[in-house]
């Protein structure tokens, strides 16, 4: 048995005629890969083509539960391989992206071997806190924050231990 993820996409994003789209519909197929993290956790490639995943706020309510949120992965980059069950037929497709955006989407006519991830990203940010607009340059100035408040994180990890 391996891992996977669950991809959740709206089926007429995808590259099939009306008659295949409305048999995913109604059978309300749930499509899953082993492009991502295999931890089986829950993706979603948005109406306008981001990779988005439910991840934990790191928080809890005042039940004691995980308190969940959205994030998008902004600089996601590489492809992700889904495929799903309906109606005695199975349904396989490639989405590529980059900078965090789909590029390219088209079906596949059987499922390739995927051993390892093929998407990858370094920066989630939470949908409540996404500036209007996330583009190549504001990426790129995001991650260079994150690296900046890393290197600062391992220096004074650094000092302390000299101390």
């Amino acid at each position: 048995m391996s891992f996977y993820d669950n991809v959740k996409i709206d089926p007429t994003r995808l590259p099939l005629s009306e008659a295949n789209i409305q048999r995913l519909k109604g059978d309300g197929v749930n499509f899953q890969t082993k492009s991502l993290e295999g931890m089986y956790g829950g993706y979603e490639i948005t109406t306008d083509g981001h990779l988005e995943k439910s991840a934990s706020s790191g928080a809890t309510g005042s039940d004691g539960r995980t308190v969940w949120h959205s994030v998008r992965m902004v600089d996601a980059h590489g492809t992700v391989v889904f495929y799903g069950y309906a109606n005695n037929e199975w349904f396989y497709f490639k989405a590529r992206f980059r900078e965090g955006r789909i590029v390219e989407l088209f079906r596949l006519e059987k499922l390739p071997e995927v051993h390892s991830r093929t998407c990858t990203w370094e920066l989630e940010i939470p949908i409540d806190e996404l500036k209007p607009a996330y583009d190549a340059e504001a990426i790129r100035l995001e991650m260079s924050l994150l690296d900046a408040r890393i290197r600062q994180h391992l220096d004074d990890e650094f000092a302390s231990l000299d101390q």
